[in-house]
């Protein structure tokens, strides 16, 4: 064989091989709606599936409906992306763009088409009616901002944006694995012990899937209500706080909240009885999508609010003792004591272990004996959780007492003043108020036993006391108008006698 029929094969087979790893770079992602922060952050994405690097100098990508028509280059290593955004490289928020380019997609559809150097075709994409690429229903979605995504075997679905990562329903076209493809390209290539083990270690290799995550933060253990603290995060692609797009709460309790990511700040919220909750939270990139890009869920559990209280001191050393009540371990941080005259704020990292007690000095809080009878705890939040003042209830009396007289043992008993020897006392018999005095014999023998049942007297009235004095002057009223009335009928009466006795008389002729 001649030399330079040698060189022609080599070259022949050169060429070949080069343009079989040409072949295997593919469209692969269109963004063609844009993204939920603007309609006009539209991008594409290139995928080489050949275990090679492909240099794209000079190679073009080209819409035949629109007017983008952009010049690649750079190179796109083996199994890797080659991504291009539209105006800047703030289209995809996070990642860095391989090309810039200018124009824009028409929403109502094109045919994207991607020549070599050499102007050759490499791949084409037709979607010139309405997106609809090999079939009857439009790829990518302009509402829900969902992308246009090459599958396995070259199909295409919609779904949400994956810029420089693989799908997870995603292999190579023409079938099979990323994996298993470089496992049996290298096996066929195996002469040693050494390559069989690089081909067991890319067997076993499993390649990272980016994708947005959402997390929720906030404490799982809260008192029943007591406000409760939360907040959520989106995270994108490189782990970037996302600030676009809107949050969806459920709390689990009946209550839910939507919000915009851009206002996520830390809010409250309130579970008014114990028990466990599961609290979810979905993040959409779109805020008037329906369909959530990442959630997360987490479990509350409320417990009763049994933080109390429990001792305070006197004058001379006016301590306050907080308990805990309930079952698990509290965190008193940023509590507040507080009465009219002042407050004292817990500080944080302060824990009260269930069923234990923690004592804080006048010396720290300032607090007097004049702050007793206004003393409250209340949440960080400022809600009253214990109300010391409210929580001293006054002993009640289940009989009436009179207070003895000068001289008599105070807790003597009471006599029966139903009784004819009763003492002098007043009786309350009318109806409708009407008062009825009555005078009843003073003495009182020794022994009298305590009456069982009382008759309605001014001892039961709680005005005895106030009205004493006014009773007594009715009484010295009510002995002299007797005492008048006796006169007036004794100077009547002594007055007919005289009268009588003058009729005893007779005149006599004499």
């Amino acid at each position: 064989m001649s030399k330079k029929l040698i060189l022609v094969l080599v070259l022949a087979f050169f060429f070949f091989k080069f343009n079989l790893a040409q072949a295997e770079v593919v469209i692969n992602e269109i963004a063609w709606m844009g993204t939920s922060v603007s309609a006009n952050n539209e991008w594409l994405e290139l995928y080489n599936t050949g275990s090679s690097s492909v240099n794209l100098a000079g190679w073009v990508l080209k819409a035949t409906s629109g007017t983008p028509t952009i010049t690649l280059s750079g190179t796109i290593p083996a199994n890797g992306f080659y991504l291009l955004e539209r105006t800047n490289d703030d289209t995809v928020l996070g990642i860095t763009a391989d090309n810039i380019y200018t124009g824009a997609l028409s929403n109502s559809g094109a045919i994207m088409v991607l020549n070599n150097a050499s102007g050759a075709e490499i791949d084409r994409v037709d979607g010139s009616n309405n997106w609809q690429i090999g079939g009857s229903q439009t790829i990518g979605d302009n509402t829900t901002k969902q992308t246009a995504q090459r599958t396995s075997g070259g199909s295409w679905i919609t779904s949400s944006p994956t810029p420089k990562a693989v799908i997870p329903s995603f292999s190579p076209v023409g079938g099979g694995s990323l994996l298993e493809e470089n496992s049996n390209d290298n096996t066929s290539n195996t002469t040693s012990n050494s390559s069989t083990t690089t081909t067991a270690e890319t067997k076993t290799k499993i390649a990272e899937i980016s994708k947005i995550k959402t997390k929720i933060t906030g404490k799982t253990l809260g008192f029943a209500g007591l406000p409760l603290s939360f907040q959520g995060t989106a995270f994108g692609l490189e782990g970037e706080s996302l600030f676009f797009g809107k949050y969806f709460w459920n709390f689990g309790d009946g209550d839910s909240k939507e919000i915009q990511a851009i206002d996520n700040r830390q809010f409250t919220h309130t579970y008014f009885y114990p028990g466990e909750y599961i609290v979810s939270l979905d993040y959409f990139q779109n805020y008037y999508s329906d369909v959530p890009d990442a959630s997360d869920q987490i479990t509350i559990k409320i417990i009763p609010a049994d933080i109390l209280i429990s001792r305070v001191g006197d004058e001379k050393d006016f301590f306050v003792e907080l308990r805990n009540n309930t079952d698990y371990t509290a965190d008193l941080s940023n509590w507040i004591l507080t009465s009219d005259r002042k407050s004292f704020t817990i500080p944080r990292n302060t824990v009260l272990a269930t069923e234990k007690t923690i004592t804080i000095s006048p010396r720290i809080t300032n607090f007097s004996i004049e702050d007793k009878n206004t003393l409250k705890l209340m949440t960080p939040q400022q809600e009253i959780a214990f109300d010391y003042t409210a929580s001293v209830v006054p002993v009640k009396t289940t009989t009436p007492s009179i207070p003895p007289p000068k001289g008599e043992v105070k807790n003597s008993s009471l006599p029966d003043l139903t009784s004819p020897s009763a003492p002098l006392s007043l009786s309350r018999r009318g109806v409708g108020g009407e008062v009825n005095f009555e005078v009843a014999p003073a003495s009182v023998p020794d022994n009298q036993p305590p009456a069982d049942n009382l008759t309605a007297s001014v001892a039961e009235s709680d005005v005895v006391d106030s009205k004493n004095s006014r009773t007594i002057i009715i009484f010295a009223i009510f002995i002299i108008f007797i005492g008048i009335s006796a006169s007036v009928v004794y100077f009547v009466r002594s007055k007919g006698d005289i009268f009588r006795h003058g009729n005893d008389f007779k005149i006599l002729d004499e």
